[in-house]
């Protein structure tokens, strides 16, 4: 089977890529949905298997551009992600298109059996995904909620971990500067 991973983490993208090799695959890489749209209409390929969150260009707008392309709109998609977990994510992916959303991490057999099973219901068949202009406009609303929450709640967490980061260095009982390259004074603990 002629299999592309996108996925922006080359540690996952490799371990990925080792599995699937092992199963007798051949496998293309992508660290993103851009380089993977590139590399699918080169190459003829029987499954993508993406992440969701990546750099560039996202697995959602992957897949929707993939599913606008005669040439590559049959091509099984599967999200395997991390970060977009939730069921309205899981909902919003499999409305796109998609035809599973599988959550990670699973261990590699585990992940094998899963994409049998998968791509034994589907029947070898991919989902259409969103066809007329009316349903691609409710499906960028429901996306740009979804991405618009998921930075809410990072930025939330970047305040907190920079507030335990600052509680930490004041609490430090010796005396620590922060300084830049001509050594200026940035901060100093209490």
């Amino acid at each position: 089977m002629r299999v592309l991973i996108v996925e922006d983490s080359l540690d996952d993208r490799t371990l990925l890529r080792y599995s699937l090799e092992r199963h007798g695959c051949q496998v293309f890489e992508a660290g993103n949905g851009q380089e993977a749209l590139e590399l699918a209409r080169k190459n003829p390929l029987e499954l993508i298997i993406s992440d969701a969150l990546m750099p560039v260009m996202d697995g959602y707008e992957l897949l929707r551009r993939l599913k606008k392309d005669a040439t590559l709109k049959n091509i099984p998609f599967i999200f395997y992600s991390a970060v977009y977990t939730e069921v309205e994510e899981q909902e919003l992916a499999l409305m796109l298109g998609a035809s599973a959303f599988v959550v990670k991490p699973l261990e590699p057999e585990i992940f094998w059996q899963r994409l049998q099973d998968i791509l034994q219901e589907d029947g070898g068949q991919t989902k259409a995904g969103s066809a007329d202009e009316g349903n691609d406009l409710k499906l960028l609303h429901k996306y740009g909620r979804i991405v618009a929450e998921k930075l809410e709640h990072k930025v939330r967490e970047l305040a907190r971990a920079r507030d335990e980061w600052r509680r930490t260095f004041d609490a430090i009982s010796d005396i620590v500067t922060v300084q830049d390259l001509d050594h200026r004074l940035l901060r100093v603990n209490q």
